[in-house]
């Protein structure tokens, strides 16, 4: 059974176009600006993930063998997430930003052993939800939130005087423990001259 990818504006209702090569498709979520994402197909079992920008359709990147993929979400800085089937029996959790196309698995930092399945979806903060599996394979959500901005001390999203003068007021060997030193940004356990210039060179 054939679907129509369509938006609703002001109670009117306009079908999205499709790529030349695509018989029907779907969209599932649309930001602020009108950026609208889902999925293109060629019958009977290819699916392609899609954006539509200003009305217009973009196919987007695709993993390496050009597998099997849906955007299932968009935030309102363009950020799409969903999923990749390289296999039928297998999906992995996949992220779209400025024409590229990332595997979640290999943008998380975590000491536990995961493996991102799906991503479901992703807010404007750049938090990422979705369905997980452990070492055992069993499955659970997770969510997902951005490291920040190296040398944002503060934690105002960018990197300034502020941010200069908790380091030179940390100046020296740290505390213990460690983790009350965020001014140490190369883990050295001091707070010195290579701090100063990490926390330089993410200036702004």
């Amino acid at each position: 059974m054939e679907s129509r990818p369509v938006l609703w504006v002001d109670e009117q209702i306009s079908e999205l176009e499709l790529g030349f090569a695509f018989s029907d498709g779907s969209a599932y979520d649309i930001n602020d600006a009108g950026v609208v994402v889902g999925e293109a197909r060629i019958p009977p079992y290819i699916y392609v993930p899609t954006m539509w920008v200003d009305g217009e359709f973009m196919k987007l990147a695709q993993l390496p063998d050009d597998a099997n993929a849906i955007a299932w979400s968009v935030n309102e800085a363009g950020v799409a997430v969903g999923w990749t089937k390289p296999t039928e029996m297998e999906s992995i959790a996949t992220l779209w930003h400025e024409g590229e196309v990332y595997d979640l698995n290999d943008l998380i930092v975590t000491d536990e052993e995961v493996f991102l399945y799906i991503a479901w979806d992703v807010n404007d903060k750049g938090q990422i939800t979705g369905l997980a599996g452990d070492a055992e394979d069993v499955r659970r959500a997770f969510l997902l939130t951005p490291l920040g901005k190296i040398g944002d001390l503060d934690g105002d999203g960018t990197v300034g005087v502020l941010d200069l003068l908790i380091l030179l007021g940390d100046w020296g060997p740290c505390s213990d423990p460690p983790a009350e030193c965020p001014a140490d940004l190369d883990g050295t356990g001091e707070v010195d001259v290579l701090d100063l210039l990490i926390l330089l060179s993410g200036w702004g």
